[in-house]
């Protein structure tokens, strides 16, 4: 089974360390970069930065419909939690489906209908989205960034890809 370009088994160490390294990170700078296995999905995708971009966007506009929506409804805990997860989900599928239809048949079949927009799955952008809430947008993008930086030079020493 292939998993962004790698193997499962790849996937997998990629996920571990980018935990360990998130660990360490957090100890030393008291960031969190964006939630546990995130780093470890980023490493796996710096090669794309088309699937960055479109991650933090998500992200931000999640940030953004949260408080937007807080103004009128109670969130806390869980349910804060459970929104950005479902609001980052409907977003990304939404822009997914909107560029879809924009496309004509053609262009669709040719890259896919999620081809010119992807996200990094559908939860990174909610978990990164509930860092960013906590923490600060800029805080989150930089932890977020050194710590898939890292994990991604490990996992290239340890694997070669």
């Amino acid at each position: 089974m292939v998993v962004y370009g790698v193997t499962l088994d790849t996937a997998e160490v990629a996920i571990a360390l980018g935990i360990g390294v998130s660990m360490l990170f957090y100890e030393k700078q008291n960031l969190v970069p964006g939630g546990v296995i995130v780093p470890g999905y980023v490493a796996l995708t710096l090669d794309r930065p088309y699937l960055l971009l479109s991650t933090f966007a998500v992200a931000i506009i999640t940030l953004f419909a949260l408080r937007t929506v807080a103004g009128y409804i109670i969130l806390f805990g869980r349910r804060k939690f459970s929104f950005m997860m479902l609001m980052s989900f409907v977003i990304a599928w939404g822009i997914q489906s909107l560029v879809a239809l924009l496309l004509t048949y053609g262009q669709v079949a040719s890259v896919g209908p999620t081809g010119i927009f992807q996200v990094i799955g559908f939860i990174i952008p909610g978990l990164v989205a509930n860092s960013m809430e906590r923490q600060g947008i800029t805080k989150t993008i930089y932890a977020l960034t050194i710590v898939s930086a890292i994990t991604y030079v490990i996992l290239y020493a340890i694997t070669g890809k």
